[in-house]
């Protein structure tokens, strides 16, 4: 397997291993309004296509330079029920997703992610984009059924406006040796949608606990260029959750 699957089938092992150990906790009554907060991680990468057939090579070339990046992500939850399955939610979320670039010969990143020269030095720089965002998650939750733990899956969209875009050098022995903004031709406000599986677990009447699955496909076109270009995110996120009524 490779590293990517190895991590993703962890983090599914750990949270069914960890939903389980909740398996003895009552129901606790979902239609409660509740705050959470949350924090958690994600593998990030990037979904790349061409918009025409003129820049065949230049795909070619992001596509072998390019791979995935850990990342995390926090955020503050607001929850409205609906029924004793049905809730809503809105809140808070900041994330970095991104990816990160294989060892190359130093670049000038002012000059854009398309025009980096593939030119491969394994005793050369890596590098980790990191676009920073803050959004408002607005979805719905179903919990399946009232035993165990509480299984859910919800579903919604996140409105998201970019901060900065930070870029983390590192030097052939994984040194960080520098960080810089980038000024690159992406678009400022974005749309994400997200679909999430996971479970409850009560920790006492007013405060229980949750794991969850998470994936995250951006919605519209990331970057205003010669590619279609989507943020792509599969992770795991934990959460306190406090019962308000």
């Amino acid at each position: 397997m490779n590293n990517k699957t190895n991590a993703l089938f962890f983090m599914l092992f750990f949270t069914l291993f960890f939903n389980q150990s909740a398996s003895a906790q009552r129901f606790y009554g979902v239609q409660a309004n509740s705050l959470d907060l949350t924090l958690g991680g994600d593998i990030g990468f990037r979904i790349i296509n061409e918009l025409n057939n003129s820049h065949t090579e230049i795909l070619e070339n992001r596509s072998a330079l390019e791979s995935f990046k850990l990342s995390y992500k926090f955020g503050l939850n607001y929850n409205i029920g609906l029924n004793s399955r049905l809730s809503i939610k809105t809140g808070f979320r900041y994330s970095n997703p991104g990816f990160g670039i294989s060892r190359i010969e130093r670049v000038d990143f002012s000059e854009g992610l398309n025009n980096i020269p593939k030119i491969i030095d394994h005793r050369g720089y890596s590098y980790k984009i990191n676009y920073q965002f803050i959004g408002v998650p607005l979805g719905i939750r179903y919990t399946l059924s009232s035993r165990s733990c509480d299984p859910y899956i919800e579903a919604g969209f996140t409105p998201s406006l970019l901060l900065q875009t930070k870029v983390s050098e590192f030097d052939y022995q994984g040194n960080q040796s520098d960080t810089y903004n980038m000024d690159d031709n992406i678009n400022d406000f974005n749309l994400f949608s997200f679909v999430n599986i996971g479970g409850n677990f009560i920790i006492s009447d007013k405060l229980s606990g949750f794991t969850q699955l998470t994936s995250t496909l951006q919605v519209n076109n990331f970057r205003k260029d010669i590619f279609s270009e989507k943020l792509v995110q599969l992770g795991i996120e934990f959460g306190v959750r406090r019962i308000l009524n």
